[in-house]
C-alpha cells in the first residue's frame, strides 16, 4: 500500500504524477513502484 508510505492516496498520486512528468514513465506504473522505492530509500 503506497499510501501507507506516503501518508495518503492523494500524496502518492501527486508524487507519482510529478515523477512521471520528470521521467516520462506512466504514472500508474510509478504508483505501483512507490512502495518498493520507499522501502529502498528507508533501508
Amino acid at each position: 500500500m503506497c499510501w501507507a508510505n506516503f501518508g495518503s492516496k492523494d500524496v502518492s498520486r501527486t508524487v507519482a504524477q510529478s515523477a512521471a512528468a520528470k521521467s516520462g514513465l506512466d504514472p500508474s506504473l510509478l504508483r505501483k513502484m512507490l512502495p518498493m522505492l520507499a522501502m529502498m530509500a528507508a533501508g
